[in-house]
């Protein structure tokens, strides 16, 4: 488990700069810490650029968009049908309840809403891949064991829908499962949090850093981790407790929602 972590400033569009308590006593007791400070803002200004203009893309692509636990979902299917040619548009159409009009991101939610009922619960464990602390690597056989993740998922229900034209009313009604499944995980596996990192004395082994600088022994990371693809321990974000202004939350929940929210 981590230790417990606090979140240091309060942005209304932020990256979270995440600080271990023991990290931030040794850096308190750090001269020059201003100039460090300084340069955490600068990366936490460009963070927040990107965020906003996402933010302001992903609210024209669907207006009135609420949040992505829901919405953000909708959102990501509405994009992709859209570019879509007329050959899997129409099978995508073909595969839908007829009362939806075609409209797949109705539907999208909803591998969300059966993942606990009990014809369903081994669907569960799709919507995430766990990898050992600090791994900083995916290894399928390790990872994914008989293929239950979400990348396994990914390619199951892909290799389903490439036969769609064969078989039977029940393969349909599967194959429409397995187009839900599909779209859902889709914007699972590419949902991303960022917060900043603060490593001292020592080094950070991780690859998917977008930007770093160091100053003395401490060194600051600023890095992209899919919400649903991390280390075991931090349960993509949920076990990291933080406060969201007046109120207590986790860094995945907040990711998932509530900035959409208090950016709208």
């Amino acid at each position: 488990m981590y230790p417990k972590l606090k979140l240091a400033g309060s942005f209304r569009f932020s990256c979270f700069v995440i600080l271990e308590e023991e990290n931030i006593r040794q850096f308190k007791q750090r001269k020059k810490k201003k100039k460090i400070w300084d340069g955490i803002r600068g990366l936490l200004r460009l963070c927040s650029l990107a965020f906003v203009l996402f933010v302001g893309l992903a609210s024209i692509s669907l207006p009135g968009a609420l949040g992505w636990s829901k919405e953000g979902h909708m959102m990501t299917c509405r994009i992709a049908q859209n570019l879509l040619g007329p050959e899997a548009a129409n099978a995508v159409e073909n595969l839908l309840p007829h009362n939806l009009n075609g409209d797949l991101s109705a539907l999208c939610v909803w591998p969300d809403q059966i993942r606990h009922w009990y014809k369903y619960r081994w669907t569960s464990p799709l919507h995430f891949i766990d990898t050992p602390d600090n791994a900083c690597t995916f290894d399928y056989s390790r990872d994914c064991v008989k293929d239950a993740c979400v990348d396994g998922a990914i390619q199951n229900f892909t290799s389903q829908l490439l036969h769609y034209r064969d078989g039977t009313a029940d393969r349909r009604y599967n194959l429409t499962e397995a187009l839900l499944f599909l779209s859902h995980f889709m914007g699972d596996i590419h949902q991303v949090y960022i917060y900043i990192y603060i490593y001292i004395y020592g080094q950070f082994q991780c690859l998917h850093v977008l930007s770093f600088f160091h100053h003395n022994s401490t060194s600051f990371f600023l890095f992209l981790q899919p919400m649903h693809a991390g280390f075991t321990s931090d349960k993509g974000g949920n076990t990291v407790d933080l406060r969201w202004f007046r109120h207590k939350s986790n860094l995945h929940h907040v990711w998932d929602r509530e900035i959409i929210l208090t950016a709208l």
